[in-house]
C-alpha cells in the first residue's frame, strides 16, 4: 500500500506500460515545441466573428483535442512557406511519370460473382476520346438551362463533330449515363456544385442530362424562386449551384485592390450548401497570375492583410481552411464530397486578356506531348487531402480534358463572332466536355463503392 502512495510509485509500473508512456511523453514534447516556437504560427490569429470561421487556441482557452487538432492543421498549412514557381500550364511537355498522382486516379469497380464481391481496379482517367454517333446526350437548342455563352451552336458554330466524342478508359468501360438511374440515386436528396464558373458549366450540363430522361420535362421548378436551385418534382431532389471563386471568404477591398481574400475564413455562403448529400467543389482559375498578379495586398489572415504573399502559398492555406470546414461540418454517412480538379485552358498566343485565341480547332489532340505539366496546385491538393479525416473523392478531369482543345467556345461565346475581341478558351461548349465529367460523377455515385 505504501508503494501506491509514494511519489515514485510509477517506477514500479509493469514494464509493458513503458513504451506507451515514453511515446506520449515524446509526442507531447514535439507538439508543445512546435506550437510554442514555430515562427510560422505568428500569422495565425483569431479571425473575425463568423459562423464559418475556424477559431484557433490561445492562452486563455481551455485545451481540448479539437482545438489541438486545429492547431496541428494550422501548423501543417503554415509550414507551406516556400515558393512554388508556375501556375496551371498548357506548356508542351513529355508525359508525366508521377506515379503517386497516377495511383490516386484509380477507382475500384465492384462486380458480384457466386463467391462474393470481386474487387477490380480501374483507372477511369487514362484513356482516349473515340467518336460515337450516339452522342451528344442532349441538344443545346432543347435544353433551357444552357447559358448563352456556352451555347456554341446557337451562337453560330458551324461544326458539330466536337459534340460526338466519348471518353473511353483504357482498362475498363465507363457506363453510359442514365438520367433515370441518377435521379433515383438523388431521390429526396440535394446535389450541390460549389465553385467558379467552370462548376456552373458542369451544373448546367447535369441539369440538361437529367432533364433529357424525363417524360414530362415540365416537372422541374425553381426552388424558392432561385435560378440556381432546380427541383425535380417527381423525385423531390434539387440540383444546386453556389458561386464561390475561392471557396474562402472575400470582402470588398480599398485603394488599388478590388477585393481581399480571407484565407482563414470559409465563404459565408457555406451555410447554404451545408447539409447537401453530394457536393462537388472546385477552385482553380481565379488563383492564376492574370487574376491575382504577384499576390500584393489581396490576402488576409486574421486582421492582417499581407503586403505580398506568394499565390501558391495562399492557395494551399485556402485549401486548408476548406479542408477544416469539410472535416468539421460534413457527416460522411450523409454526404459524399467530391473535388473536381483543374480544367485546362487552350489559349494560343496570349492569355484571355492579352490576345489569346483557340478558334479553328476541330479535333481533339491525339499526342500526349501536347498535354499540360502536372501543376503545383494539384500537388498542394494531394497534400491537403492526405491530412483530412473525411474522405474526398477526386474527379481528376485535367488530363482527359486537356485533349479537348476543340471544345471551347472560342469566338462562339457571342452571336456576333466577328466583333468579339476576347475569346473564351477556358469554358466549354454545351453539350461537350462537362458531360463527361458528369458521366464520371455518375459512375462514382451510382456504381463505385
Amino acid at each position: 500500500m505504501e508503494l501506491v502512495k509514494s511519489p515514485s510509485a510509477f517506477l514500479f509500473l509493469p514494464s509493458k506500460w513503458w513504451p506507451v508512456i515514453l511515446f506520449w511523453l515524446g509526442f507531447s514534447a514535439v507538439v508543445f515545441t512546435a506550437l510554442t516556437f514555430n515562427p510560422g504560427m505568428m500569422i495565425l490569429r483569431h479571425p473575425s466573428s463568423s459562423s464559418s470561421s475556424m477559431p484557433l487556441l490561445d492562452a486563455s482557452e481551455e485545451p481540448s483535442l479539437g482545438r489541438l487538432a486545429d492547431r496541428i492543421w494550422a501548423l501543417f498549412c503554415s509550414r507551406s512557406s516556400h515558393s512554388h514557381p508556375g501556375y496551371f500550364s498548357t506548356t508542351v511537355t513529355e508525359k508525366s511519370s508521377d506515379t503517386s498522382s497516377r495511383d490516386k486516379r484509380k477507382h475500384v469497380n465492384v462486380k458480384e460473382d457466386s463467391e462474393g464481391k470481386v474487387m477490380i481496379t480501374c483507372d477511369l482517367y487514362t484513356g482516349k476520346w473515340v467518336e460515337d454517333d450516339t452522342y451528344p446526350l442532349y441538344r443545346s437548342d432543347s435544353c433551357p438551362f444552357v447559358d448563352k455563352k456556352f451555347n456554341c451552336q446557337q451562337n453560330g458554330r458551324p461544326d458539330i463533330k466536337y459534340t460526338r466524342w466519348r471518353w473511353a478508359p483504357r482498362d475498363c468501360m465507363l457506363s453510359r449515363f442514365s438520367g433515370m438511374t441518377m435521379l433515383e440515386t438523388l431521390r429526396g436528396k440535394r446535389l450541390a456544385f460549389v465553385g467558379d464558373s467552370l462548376n456552373r458549366n458542369q451544373w448546367e450540363s447535369m441539369l440538361c442530362m437529367l432533364r433529357e430522361s424525363l417524360a414530362n420535362k415540365s416537372r422541374i421548378a425553381r426552388q424558392n424562386g432561385s435560378n440556381r436551385i432546380l427541383k425535380f418534382l417527381d423525385y423531390n431532389c434539387t440540383v444546386e449551384f453556389y458561386k464561390s471563386r475561392y471557396l474562402v471568404d472575400m470582402k470588398e477591398g480599398s485603394g488599388d485592390t478590388n477585393y481581399t481574400i480571407r484565407l482563414d475564413t470559409m465563404d459565408k455562403s457555406e451555410v447554404k450548401w451545408r447539409g447537401a448529400n453530394i457536393i462537388i467543389f472546385n477552385t482553380a482559375h481565379w488563383w492564376g497570375p492574370g487574376k491575382l498578379g504577384k499576390g500584393e495586398n489581396c490576402f488576409q489572415e486574421g486582421d492582417k492583410v499581407h503586403a505580398q504573399l506568394d499565390v501558391m502559398i495562399a492557395y494551399k492555406r485556402a485549401l486548408c481552411t476548406w479542408a477544416q470546414w469539410v472535416d468539421g461540418h460534413v457527416d460522411p454517412h450523409e454526404t459524399r464530397v467530391f473535388f473536381r480538379t483543374y480544367s485546362p485552358q487552350h489559349f494560343r498566343g496570349g492569355r484571355w486578356n492579352s490576345g489569346g485565341h483557340c478558334e479553328g480547332e476541330t479535333e481533339p489532340a491525339n499526342d500526349e506531348f501536347d498535354l499540360p505539366t502536372y501543376p503545383n496546385e494539384m500537388r498542394a491538393l494531394e497534400e491537403v487531402l492526405g491530412m483530412m479525416k473525411v474522405r474526398v473523392h477526386v474527379l481528376d478531369i485535367m488530363k482527359l480534358s486537356a485533349y479537348r482543345k476543340d471544345a471551347h467556345p472560342s469566338v462562339y461565346w457571342h452571336p456576333q463572332q466577328l466583333n468579339v475581341q476576347q475569346q473564351d478558351c477556358g469554358h466549354w461548349c454545351l453539350p461537350g466536355v462537362p458531360d463527361t465529367w458528369n458521366e464520371l460523377l455518375y459512375h462514382s455515385t451510382t456504381l463505385a463503392p
